[in-house]
């Protein structure tokens, strides 16, 4: 006790050295703790890990937009026709009966067939030949059946050499030389016969022909009508309208409707 009583004192002090030796050393490991706890804390915010977002479950979307893009038809046009009433026609000759007319391309032009297509010629002959040398006239027939006036199809003139009728002027008389046939070139002045004059060489027994136009055989099957040897300007009447044909070419005719003046192509086939 007695050694305690006389040194006590540095007891104490040892005791207060060692706490304060062991708060520095603790201060020490504190301050490097922290530290590393703000570098890391530093580098999260300006270093941040990226994080993957989830994918997203679009199924439900999906099967959604695929019904749309196909959506459910109603049709009401065959089991009814309470929204799309048919129109029905009687078929003649005796009306009796009558074509439901379930589609527009049941009726009206569009069943217009061109069942044959026949050419129109302009035959131009030598027909008789008479007098002699200066004096010698020709005779010569014109058929032109595409001409819209029936009594101007056939036409017969006699003219001499470079003489001008209506019709015509002969330009040369003479036998050919490799068939020894009289053949003649004339030219033709009338536009009904050729839009454009041009010559036109023929001899005895071998006419000068040329198709100039057609005519068309046409046939209306839902009302079983047929319109025979057709030309350009005749007309077709069928459907409850009047149809004017205004072209015929190779392969197609125009038809014209006189209510509304709409043109329709038809095929040759």
């Amino acid at each position: 006790m007695e050694f305690l009583k006389k040194h006590y004192e540095k007891l104490l002090l040892s005791v207060v050295l060692l706490l304060l030796a062991a708060a520095a050393a603790w201060l020490s490991l504190r301050v490097k703790a922290k530290q590393a706890e703000l570098k890391a804390k530093t580098l999260e915010v300006f270093n941040p890990q990226e994080k993957l977002v989830p994918a997203v479950d679009l199924k439900k979307e999906e099967a959604v937009l695929a019904a749309v893009k196909q959506p459910i038809t109603l049709d009401l046009t065959l089991s009814n026709h309470v929204f799309n009433p048919v129109v029905w026609v009687k078929l003649p000759p005796s009306y009796d009966k009558i074509l439901p007319i379930k589609s527009p391309t049941n009726i009206g032009p569009g069943r217009l067939e061109v069942t044959n297509r026949a050419p129109l010629l302009l035959t131009i002959a030598l027909e008789t030949v008479t007098g002699q040398k200066e004096n010698t006239r020709y005779g010569i027939s014109i058929n032109n059946e595409a001409h819209p006036v029936p009594a101007r199809r056939k036409l017969r003139r006699e003219a001499p050499l470079n003489v001008k009728n209506d019709l015509f002027i002969i330009k040369q008389a003479g036998t050919n030389a490799e068939t020894g046939l009289l053949t003649l070139t004339l030219e033709i002045l009338n536009k009904d016969v050729m839009a454009e004059p041009e010559p036109v060489t023929f001899a005895k027994g071998k006419p000068f022909t040329r198709a100039v136009a057609y005519t068309v055989d046409l046939r209306y099957p839902p009302e079983n009508l047929s319109f025979p040897k057709r030309r350009k300007g005749d007309a077709a009447a069928f459907d409850g309208d009047t149809y004017n044909i205004i072209a015929i070419a190779e392969k197609e005719i125009t038809i014209q409707s006189v209510t509304t003046q709409k043109k329709y192509t038809i095929p040759i086939k």
